[in-house]
């Protein structure tokens, strides 16, 4: 039999409901977070494209103002004369009008000087642009540089100043402050959100960054060096005679992708990657921002903290998995509150199949409901109510057989399984009535078998009785026979006695010649007393052959029970033939005697001639009466034995007689009860 968990069922509901909620909350939180990790991901992209677009543009459009500006005053009249008043007056009225601008400067084909917006003129022929366009006129924005006295970073444009001929009268150089640009990174960057963007010129240095160092030691992220500060043991930056701060040169690591992103954008691309910087992840956006005239493009570049960034898709999915931490809390809730109404029934339904168990099936559920828990309570109920019935019926079967109607049938209907009982108590009915009706014919057969066994008993106990008479009569006969046989057996030993006697006196013959009359006459007296003793052993003879006689009388009328004393007569017949058979020949070899005692009174002499013989005849004699003795000395043996067997069928009888009253009480104590049997089954009532 398959075992099952010993929790409950609402138990196990709720648990499987749970791990059912929880494996999808799980899911759909891993679905949930791999897809807003990546939504995210491409919208951080997307927002730093658009900060990085945003900048590009501001920033494009700023320089094209500056350019515009620096390309008008190219071309003013005043700036073209190359007069220092006229020059000064539009110089100093554009830096008003234009915040931006820091120096609005003009100088001569010879490098000095001939008009500032403010400030002392100075010969500028030893720098490096003058000497660019000079050798090269164009125009172009020259590269970033930090200003001392702003301590901002900025950028001019240089213009060559011609006439209307197209001759070259000169250089223009606006120099532009770009704190509107940094303002604008500034405002763009939150370092707390790990958000910040920085411009780089052509070059790959620092335009604008919302960290001042990266513009005071003149970060390139192109050549990755950085202008350090050279300062003293106070922390004071050391200074030349000119008063500039005194730098060293300085390298820094970035890594693969961020030097390629950097060379990206420089060669005029736009893009985004991922990259790590100073031990961050980072998202990184980048677009080239084109200059006017024959300058190199400068760059936006959008940093985001990938970390940062994905704080708030780790926050959304902490309140994900908060909020399905609620709705398994609250989905437990319901689901216990639905289990219990679902196992409230079943419980009460348990309860019930309890008591069942305890026998009491006589209460039902008491619930009722549409829904299928109310069509399982209605079914219950009415299992337990055709159970009722059946209990019922078989209780009506069971109590009508105790009280003797063993024709009582099941009066219900047995549906399914249970129709087996039905037919087994059919079977048990008929069984008792085919039983009952074969004790009530076995009763009858005992009662007539108690009366016979009864009157026979009588008989045999009567019969033992004369058996026992019989065997008492034979008891004495043996007994008197014993007598005269110990009697007999005595004579036999003094008769040998005697013969030994007179085989001694004829061996002394030879001594006692002389004295021969008087044992001659000696041996006559002994001689009749041979007589005497041959006639007693044939009254013996005789009385044994008369005992062996009755003893066969009496066993052939006693029948099987007298077989016994049957052998015995025989044995005793055939001991008084030996005994009368010996007998005579003792009787004539003593007549033998006699006579030649006679002899030897009339002739002596042939006494000695004749002594030999006599003396073989006396052992013979001897031997004879010996045997005679032996004979005795058997029949004391066999005549205690038989009286021993007597003794023994005496007992038997007894114990027969004992038995036979025994078996007659029995019979009639047998003969009652069968009367009682025969009583008890006339009170069932069968079919």
């Amino acid at each position: 039999m398959k075992k099952f968990s010993n929790k409950s069922i609402g138990k196990n509901f709720i648990v499987n409901m749970v791990i059912i909620i929880l494996c999808l909350i799980t899911a759909i939180s891993f679905v949930t977070y791999i897809t807003f990790i990546n939504f995210y991901d491409t919208k951080i992209v997307e927002e730093n494209n658009k900060t990085a677009g945003f900048i590009y543009n501001t920033v494009e459009k700023f320089v094209e103002g500056a350019y515009n500006v620096s390309c008008e005053l190219a071309v003013n009249s005043d700036v073209i004369t190359m007069e220092n008043k006229k020059q000064n007056k539009v110089f100093a009225e554009c830096k008003e009008r234009n915040e931006y601008i820091e120096l609005i400067y003009a100088q001569g084909t010879d490098g000095m000087q001939t008009g500032r917006s403010h400030g002392e003129l100075s010969d500028r022929s030893n720098r490096w642009w003058f000497k660019d366009i000079m050798n090269n006129p164009r125009n172009f924005v020259s590269k970033s540089y930090y200003s001392v006295s702003t301590k901002m970073p900025c950028t001019s444009v240089f213009l060559p100043i011609n006439n209307e001929n197209g001759d070259m009268m000169g250089v223009l150089g606006v120099d532009i402050k770009l704190e509107y640009i940094q303002n604008l990174i500034e405002n763009f960057s939150d370092s707390e959100n790990g958000n910040y963007s920085f411009i780089i010129d052509g070059e790959g240095n620092i335009v604008a960054h919302p960290e001042n160092k990266y513009m005071e030691e003149f970060y390139n992220f192109k050549n990755l060096t950085k202008q350090v500060p050279k300062k003293d043991l106070n922390g004071e930056s050391f200074v030349d005679k000119n008063g500039d701060v005194i730098t060293e040169e300085m390298s820094f690591e970035i890594s693969d992708e961020y030097k390629k992103a950097v060379l990206d954008v420089l060669s005029g691309s736009t893009g985004s990657t991922e990259s790590q910087f100073e031990g961050k992840d980072y998202y990184i956006s980048y677009t080239s921002i084109p200059m006017k005239g024959d300058s190199a493009s400068w760059a936006v570049i959008t940093m985001q903290d990938k970390s940062v960034a994905l704080s708030v898709a780790y926050k959304v999915i902490f309140n994900v998995i908060l909020i399905s931490i609620v709705i398994i809390i609250i989905a437990t809730i319901f689901i216990g509150m639905l289990t219990k109404n679902v196992t409230a029934p079943i419980k009460i339904m348990a309860k019930a199949m309890e008591r069942m168990k305890e026998g009491n099936f006589k209460n039902g559920v008491n619930y009722s409901s549409q829904n299928e828990i109310g069509v399982l309570a209605d079914s219950f109920n009415s299992f337990v109510e055709n159970i009722n019935n059946i209990i019922s019926d078989i209780d009506y079967v069971l109590n009508e057989i105790s009280k003797g109607n063993i024709s009582a049938e099941p009066k219900v209907e047995y549906k399914g399984d249970f129709e087996s009982i039905k037919i087994v108590l059919l079977k048990i009915s008929e069984f008792l009535n085919t039983t009952i009706y074969r004790i009530n014919i076995s009763s009858d057969s005992v009662l007539t078998g108690s009366e016979n066994v009864f009157k026979t008993s009588e008989t045999l106990e009567e019969g033992v009785l004369m058996q026992a008479d019989s065997i008492k009569r034979l008891s004495d006969i043996i007994n008197k026979l014993s007598s005269k046989i110990q009697y007999i057996d005595k004579s036999a030993k003094t008769a040998k006695d005697r013969v030994e006697s007179v085989y001694e006196e004829i061996n002394k013959c030879d001594e006692q010649l002389k004295n021969v009359a008087k044992t001659m006459r000696y041996t006559m007296k002994s001689t009749t007393q041979l007589k005497n003793i041959i006639n007693a052993v044939n009254n013996v003879s005789s009385q044994t052959n008369l005992l062996s006689v009755n003893a066969s009388v009496e066993a052939a009328r006693i029948g099987s029970a007298g077989s016994g004393f049957s052998v015995l007569a025989k044995d005793i017949k055939q001991l008084s033939e030996k005994s009368a058979k010996e007998t005579k020949n003792s009787e004539a070899f003593i007549k033998e005697t006699i006579n030649a005692i006679k002899k030897g009174t009339e002739t002596i002499e042939e006494t000695e001639k004749y002594l030999i013989h006599v003396v073989d005849n006396a052992k013979n004699m001897a031997d004879a009466i010996k045997d005679i003795s032996v004979i005795s000395d058997e029949e004391v043996e066999f005549i205690n034995i038989l009286s021993e067997n007597v003794d023994k069928i005496s007992s038997v009888i007894h114990s027969n007689t004992e038995a036979s009253t025994k078996s007659a009480s029995a019979a009639k104590e047998l003969s009652k009860q069968a009367e009682k049997l025969k009583s008890v089954v006339r009170t069932f009532k069968f079919k």
